[in-house]
């Protein structure tokens, strides 16, 4: 088979959203004629652990861990914070415990960590592949980031070997939503930007996962872009539909940041509650994973903490299971997220559930929701539309047919999804050749 290496920070028992994507292309890539080799960390700094992800790594894929040495220990200590507490990979807290010390180190992040903490892997990693490729050539290499750190190790490989390189980018670079908060110096954000523009002009192509980033990274001077999404794993849905939950559940999948608390949610659910007969009984918004204190807060303001139940988080499977069995799925956007597309949005819409989204109705998630007929995504201050829209889905839940058709939605099953992958490096050896 054709050999891919494929350079990723984030890979089990790191659970999450980060590991998704390449672990299962990973899963997949063998169908369609190319063998994965994974370069990963040896014990990272992961937001959160998933030893079930462990069994869903083919056999036989080789997977080389390597040590990497990062600051957050340091930050922990500096910080008042405890020495297992997980972190955010961006280091841009919601909730700050100590606020001067975490400004601090935050602007140390930004102006000395650059690209982000994890550069001092960047040179033992070049190192260890250089004295590896040597011995065991490989036809394409892949970098996934973030973090982008694992770019630079796949920009020294290509020009030591010249072999056609995939530069892939689950989030922006120097565009994405908190690159504004790093509070950095004038020299730090050149070097960033001038760093992401020899990594785009040097990969022989560019993948994203969204259009709106692909159009971003186009206008950035990248060579060639191409857009393969992230999608839904039928592997990972039940054997069986778990029955449906007996309230009528808005369930949230996934942590809630600050900037997703969106207080026309608690203005309609609390409408609803005063306004429509049986609403205040059946409802309940059930938030799975970690929660900002500020989606707290505005329960306890809007009289909705007899109503919300925090589960916390769970392993990706439990997640799932959640919600196949809730009434309603609900996708909680960012002011910024044009071009974010959660990866809950693809298993929402395996799961078969109505989604209810708050976002811009022109932003990609919303072309991809109506597109699959699987719910409606409403603008921000939509309050009337999105009271209408939760009525609505309430009605169908009281009469029984609470559903969604979204048939058309094996285009973005995992499976199809590495298909696209592998016609990518296909073109990119013949390219070569």
């Amino acid at each position: 088979m054709k050999r891919a290496l494929i350079i990723t920070y984030y890979w089990p028992p790191c659970g999450g959203a980060a590991v998704q994507r390449w672990l299962k292309f990973t899963k997949y890539l063998r169908e369609f004629d190319w063998e994965p080799l994974v370069y990963t960390a040896l014990d990272g700094e992961y937001p959160m652990l998933d030893h079930e992800l462990e069994k869903e790594v083919p056999q036989g894929v080789e997977v080389i861990r390597q040590p990497v040495w990062e600051p957050y220990s340091i930050y922990k200590k500096f910080t008042g914070r405890k020495k297992d507490e997980s972190l955010k990979p961006e280091l841009v807290t919601e909730t700050k415990k100590n606020p001067l010390a975490e400004n601090l180190a935050i602007w140390i992040r930004g102006n000395f960590f650059i690209p982000d903490a994890r550069k001092y892997w960047v040179k033992p990693s070049i190192t260890y592949l250089k004295d590896y490729l040597k011995k065991n050539p490989v036809d394409v290499i892949i970098s996934s980031s973030s973090p982008q750190s694992v770019h630079l190790i796949a920009l020294e490989l290509k020009k030591q070997f010249n072999i056609p390189w995939l530069a892939d980018f689950r989030d922006p670079w120097t565009q994405v939503d908190y690159f504004d908060q790093l509070k950095l110096t004038s020299f730090a954000e050149n070097k960033h930007k001038g760093l992401e523009q020899e990594v785009l002009k040097s990969a022989d192509v560019t993948t994203t996962v969204s259009w709106a980033w692909g159009k971003d990274f186009e206008d950035l001077g990248a060579e060639k872009v191409e857009v393969i999404t992230n999608g839904y794993d039928v592997t990972d849905l039940p054997v069986e539909s778990p029955a449906l939950d007996n309230k009528f559940t808005i369930s949230h999948v996934g942590n809630l940041s600050k900037d997703r608390s969106h207080e026309v949610l608690f203005m309609a659910i609390l409408e609803l509650t005063q306004t429509k007969k049986g609403f205040a009984e059946d409802f309940s918004l059930q938030l799975i994973g970690d929660v900002d204190a500020s989606f707290k807060a505005n329960i306890e303001k809007y009289r909705l903490e007899s109503n919300t139940s925090f589960v916390g988080s769970v392993s990706h499977s439990k997640a799932v299971k959640i919600a196949c069995a809730s009434q309603t799925l609900l996708l909680l956007l960012g002011a910024k997220d044009a071009g974010r597309i959660p990866l809950k949005v693809y298993e929402y819409m395996a799961a078969q559930r109505p989604i209810i989204g708050i976002g811009s109705e022109n932003s990609d998630v919303a072309r991809i929701v109506k597109e699959a007929n699987a719910g409606q995504v409403i603008d921000f201050g939509a309050k009337n539309k999105l009271v209408m829209l939760i009525g609505e889905y309430y009605e169908q839940y009281k009469s029984g047919n609470l559903s969604v058709d979204n048939s058309s939605i094996e285009q973005y099953s995992r499976k199809s999804l590495t298909a696209s992958l592998a016609k990518v490096l296909d073109n990119l050896i013949q390219d070569k050749d």
